[in-house]
């Protein structure tokens, strides 16, 4: 009986010892390391997107493509990537002299003046915290979005790209306007056209 009893004692004390570890822990992820962690949630949810999987085109019966996937490329930018080396700020000289490379190589990729690229590229909330941004419109040309691709390497590893397919339906606008005065005759005279 005696004996049972120690046992029970050093499973007790075990036991303890473990629950007190884990509420240490996290105590130190929610007190300690909190500032850490928001930072990172913000940063990874501002990314955070559903991706399309890519889909052949849709034909007709006459053989005309009703529907397509097109690839896109976007430029999305986050300040703090261009502003800090890891934890540590950069120099003030070497981020406007990172901006204006950026802003240089960028402009005959996107087809836009350098000038309208660097503030893009620098965004901030209205509490002084960075946002992540897109950089210019969407680039669907193929030859583009090789171009792009290609010139990843010095300051343009501070920017990212954002590749995903979109859903192109050339039809869908002709097709609005062939219906909405047939719609609008049914707004007005209360019957039903179609």
């Amino acid at each position: 009986m005696l004996r049972a009893r120690r046992l029970v004692y050093v499973f007790s004390a075990f036991l303890m010892l473990a629950l007190g570890g884990l509420f240490l822990r996290l105590a130190w992820l929610h007190v300690a390391a909190a500032g850490d962690a928001q930072e990172r949630r913000e940063h990874l949810a501002d990314g955070a997107s559903l991706d399309l999987a890519r889909r052949g085109a849709i034909h007709d019966r006459h053989g005309q493509v009703v529907a397509d996937s097109v690839e896109t490329l976007r430029v999305t930018s986050y300040a703090r990537d261009i502003t800090h080396d890891g934890r540590s700020a950069r120099e003030r000289e070497d981020v406007g002299r990172s901006v204006a490379l950026i802003s240089r190589r960028l402009a005959p990729l996107l087809g836009l003046p350098a000038a309208s690229i660097a503030p893009q590229l620098l965004r901030y909330g209205e509490d002084g915290k960075p946002l992540q941004g897109f950089v210019g419109e969407p680039v669907t040309e193929p030859a583009a979005i090789d171009a792009l691709l290609s010139a990843r390497d010095g300051d343009l590893r501070r920017v990212g790209f954002e590749s995903r397919w979109e859903r192109r339906d050339p039809w869908a606008g002709a097709a609005l306007l062939l219906l909405l005065p047939l719609y609008a005759l049914q707004l007005v005279s209360g019957t039903t056209v179609l």
